[in-house]
């Protein structure tokens, strides 16, 4: 006799929500490190920075009481070419992998889950310093979020984000972004602003939108 199969099951919205939420998460903690290197009012000076993080979540279930677990691994690198006073290039790269362990499908799709999910991205960012404390500059990512990354055109996404930082009184400093993806089915270009703040001789703030942050000197 043949080996039953367990049954699939449609996957619950809090399981979508999470893989999803995972995704964004994952591209949101490698900008924060990036905003910190393209904001910093000092020169930067680095080799390398190599950072990996792992996430677990297990038994999360779904409706039907099927298992539901995932685990996270995300890898940022980031190498500077140019480092000069007023001039910095810097490139790298992005690994996210979403490892899924279930039986479930989405709701209305035949197909079930990837055991495995990717994003992908190749970076490089630049950043000039100007005399009176402006500093502009930018960075974008080229890569691919998908079960099978670069598979085609379709799978493939470029975000870009260009800011202008304008001191204001001492300490602290205007910000102001535009931030393009494509991939967002909603705002596919995104204007934004925020205030830079100290807090103490080693951190900072920034409050604004749609950026939220705290950041180390």
């Amino acid at each position: 006799m043949g080996r039953n199969n367990p049954p699939i099951a449609p996957v619950p919205a809090r399981s979508a929500m999470l893989i999803c939420g995972m995704l964004i998460m994952g591209t949101i903690a490698s900008a924060q490190p990036d905003m910190q290197l393209l904001l910093r009012e000092e020169a930067n000076q680095f080799r390398f920075i190599l950072e990996h993080d792992t996430f677990v979540f297990e038994n999360a279930g779904d409706r039907d009481g099927g298992p539901f677990n995932l685990l996270e691994n995300a890898v940022r690198l980031r190498f500077p070419i140019l480092m000069k006073e007023r001039h910095e290039v810097f490139a790298g790269a992005d690994l996210l992998w979403l490892d899924l362990n279930t039986n479930a499908r989405l709701s209305g799709v035949r197909r079930s889950l990837p055991e495995d999910l990717y994003n992908v991205g190749a970076v490089v960012g630049y950043r000039a310093r100007f005399k009176d404390g402006w500093i502009a500059g930018g960075m974008a990512n080229f890569g691919s979020a998908s079960d099978r990354p670069f598979h085609s055109i379709h799978e493939m996404r470029l975000q870009s984000t260009a800011f202008l930082r304008m001191p204001h009184l001492e300490n602290t400093a205007w910000l102001f972004f535009l931030h393009s993806d494509t991939n967002s089915p909603v705002f596919p270009v995104l204007p934004g602003f925020g205030y830079q703040f100290r807090l103490g001789p080693q951190f900072y703030g920034i409050a604004g939108f749609p950026i939220l942050m705290l950041g180390s000197r």
